[in-house]
C-alpha cells in the first residue's frame, strides 16, 4: 500500500472521529431588528449559511435602515468564538471597510474546509450512484 494513501486514510479516520466530538456553533435571533449572535463552538457552512439569511433580514428591519458601508461593523459582534474574535481583532480595520458579501467571502475561506465543495459534491455523487445489492 502507498504510504500517502495510508496517511491520507489515518488523517481521514481521525477527522471523522473529531468532527463526531465537534460542538457546533448555534444561532440566537430572538428580535429580527437586533443582529443574530453565533455561540462559541465550531462554525459549519449550514449555520454560517443560516447566519448570512439572519444578518440579511436584519440588515432589512434595522431601524433607520442599514447602510452597505456600515454592515460588517454592525454585526461583526455576533461572534463569540475565541478563534473568530481573535481573526477579528487582528483584521477588524480591514474587515470593516468590506462589503457584507466580502466579509462572507472571507469568513467562508477562514473558517470552512478548503475542500468544503470538493466533500459536498463527493457525498452527492455517492449517493446518487446506484447500489448493487446482488451478490
Amino acid at each position: 500500500m502507498d504510504i500517502e494513501i495510508l496517511v491520507a486514510s489515518v488523517n481521514q479516520s481521525k477527522m471523522s472521529n473529531a468532527q463526531k466530538n465537534t460542538r457546533v456553533a448555534t444561532l440566537n435571533h430572538p428580535v429580527i431588528n437586533h443582529p443574530p449572535i453565533f455561540s462559541e463552538e465550531q462554525i459549519m457552512a449550514k449555520e454560517l449559511m443560516i447566519f448570512e439569511q439572519d444578518c440579511e433580514a436584519y440588515f432589512l428591519n434595522a431601524k433607520g435602515g442599514d447602510p452597505k458601508e456600515q454592515q460588517v461593523a454592525r454585526i461583526i459582534t455576533a461572534f463569540k468564538d475565541p478563534l473568530v474574535w481573535d481573526w477579528i481583532t487582528s483584521n477588524r480595520v480591514t474587515l470593516v471597510k468590506l462589503t457584507f458579501n466580502e466579509f462572507m467571502k472571507r469568513l467562508h475561506d477562514m473558517f470552512l474546509p478548503k475542500d468544503l465543495e470538493e466533500n459536498i459534491y463527493t457525498q452527492i455523487l455517492g449517493n446518487m450512484m446506484p447500489r448493487n445489492n446482488k451478490r
